[in-house]
């Protein structure tokens, strides 16, 4: 680490708080010793959808560039089975995460199948709480070929946590709120996805493997048999018409897509009622 451009960097940053160079600022002090390919920063919210406060990519024409597609589904949808937003909702973890540290045991194979273009080959990021019970997730991206993190590079980040949580604290309460802030449906529609098709202990198992659990992880997280698992699996597939885990999660990303959800119905139920 060059630790002169380092300092500096984080001088820039305290300086900028409340001013509309802050998030450029965080840029900086981030490319002051660590490579990576793509900065976002994200608002999560409990009661609200996550807004993006912050984009930066290495290559603003790179077919891995989130943002700059014309459909981007994280902030629509998608982000309810992100494990840095799980993670925040189900945890209200703070800190310094890795991806392949947060996620479920199955997480990294299932997420692969949907968001295969991201060709991701690392991701960290911090969940950095507000006074309002809110969220900040800063998230930093590599793509292939390009090499994970270090584990030094992640000591150096997992430092950050206090000073980046404070200063992004300080921005946030001195910038003013935005007006056009959606409702957070999503989580709803996920609480209640099968509660009207599946049995109780279906509906559980169900709404783990959603979130990228293994059936042992299943398992451990209900107190059960494995072979338990795998008979309410075997069920789950037969009433939903599916044969895996990564068919439930194209059916639960499909029905995400809908224009007509409705947060307080079962849209499993609902679906399955059309077919």
């Amino acid at each position: 680490m060059e630790l002169d451009r380092f300092s500096q960097s984080l001088v820039a940053l305290t300086q900028a708080v409340a001013t509309p160079n802050f998030y450029p600022a965080c840029q900086q002090l981030f490319e002051s010793f660590l490579d990576y390919d793509e900065l976002l920063v994200i608002h999560f919210h409990r009661e609200q959808a996550p807004s993006l406060l912050f984009q930066h990519s290495k290559n603003a024409h790179s077919a891995n560039d989130l943002v700059q597609r014309n459909e981007w589904n994280y902030l629509t949808n998608l982000y309810v089975l992100d494990p840095f937003y799980r993670a925040y909702i189900d945890d209200n973890y703070s800190g310094f995460l890795r991806l392949s540290d947060s996620g479920p045991d199955q997480f990294e194979t299932i997420y692969n199948l949907y968001f295969n273009y991201l060709k991701l080959s690392d991701e960290v990021g911090f969940l950095l709480p507000l006074e309002d019970g809110s969220c900040i997730h800063i998230d930093l991206s590599r793509f292939s070929p390009a090499e994970s993190f270090g584990v030094r590079t992640c000591a150096y980040l997992s430092q950050l946590v206090n000073v980046l949580a404070e200063l992004f604290a300080e921005h946030i309460r001195a910038t003013p709120k935005q007006q056009d802030e959606k409702q957070n449906h999503v989580e709803q529609l996920l609480q209640n996805f099968g509660k009207d098709v599946l049995t109780n202990k279906e509906y559980q198992v169900m709404q783990l493997l959603l979130r990228g659990h293994s059936t042992k992880a299943i398992a451990a997280n209900m107190g059960i048999g494995t072979e338990t698992v795998k008979m309410h699996r075997k069920n789950i597939y037969g009433k939903t018409f599916t044969v895996g885990q990564p068919e439930i999660l194209a059916l639960f990303i499909e029905i995400l897509q809908s224009e007509d959800l409705d947060p307080g119905q079962d849209q499993l139920h609902r679906y399955l009622q059309r077919q």
